[in-house]
């Protein structure tokens, strides 16, 4: 039953965005919120696929350069742009785009079980005006290498205690 879930596309909620000619979506149950660029803090000494940090809401975001991870040419960050504040597993993480654009359902085709596809590539969402990548947001918070996190980031948050980003 198991092998079955995993090739039979699903109907699930996601949030649909543009990352250069990239048409992308998220799963909507990752997405805590959609907010207009800010100005980042850079991390000096951070690895490549770490644009900054922001503050959201009082607790220190860090910002993943999606361009990177996606093999897409460097882009100057804009005020028009959009961040996506991701959240999994108790930790925060947020990723610019050109513009975020809908929540939408769609049936999700499964990428290759080789991963010849990529870990970043959970799926293929097929529209009427072409086609969606569905992104995995666990490997986004990753650096290219796919190692897990590296700079941990440690700040008030406004109730006395200190919060603890990792990514």
């Amino acid at each position: 039953m198991a092998g079955l879930a995993a090739t039979t596309p699903a109907d699930v909620p996601m949030l649909t965005f543009r990352v250069g000619a990239l048409s992308c979506a998220l799963s909507l149950a990752d997405v805590r919120e959609v907010t207009a660029m800010v100005a980042l803090t850079p991390l000096p000494g951070a690895r490549e696929h770490l644009l900054g940090v922001i503050d959201y809401h009082g607790t220190p975001c860090p910002v993943v350069d999606i361009r990177a991870r996606l093999g897409l040419d460097d882009a100057p960050l804009t005020l028009e742009q959009h961040l996506l504040v991701l959240g999994l597993e108790g930790e925060i993480f947020a990723i610019p785009c050109d513009q975020a654009e809908q929540v939408v359902w769609g049936l999700v085709r499964p990428v290759a079980a080789d991963g010849s596809s990529g870990a970043l590539i959970k799926g293929f969402v097929q529209k009427t005006d072409g086609v969606i990548l569905l992104l995995d947001s666990a490997h986004l918070r990753r650096n290219p290498a796919g190692e897990p996190a590296a700079v941990h980031v440690t700040a008030p948050n406004g109730n006395g205690a200190h919060t603890e980003v990792s990514i």
